[in-house]
């Protein structure tokens, strides 16, 4: 629902600088299965971040098995270069 209202509102695929207090630096794209539960993904966090991209939607993350937490669920916003 939200891709389809940010897409008729003309939001995506247009380019924006963003400032955020955190983000996220996540691959678009992984080998093996990255829905598999063997498979491990890094990722990085940033504080602060400024960058400017396309933005191209939203993106579900769940990220599991972090070492005394639990499990992070979020929509993202997806962004490109």
């Amino acid at each position: 629902m939200l891709g389809e209202e940010a897409e008729a509102l003309n939001f995506t695929d247009e380019k924006y600088f963003v400032e955020t207090s955190r983000g996220l630096s996540i691959p678009a794209s992984s080998e093996p299965d990255p829905f598999s539960d063997d498979t491990t993904i890094s990722y990085k966090s940033f504080y602060k971040l400024s960058f400017e991209g396309i933005f191209r939607g939203y993106s579900r993350i769940a990220i599991g098995r972090i070492i005394g937490g639990n499990s992070v669920r979020a929509y993202c916003l997806y962004f490109i270069d």
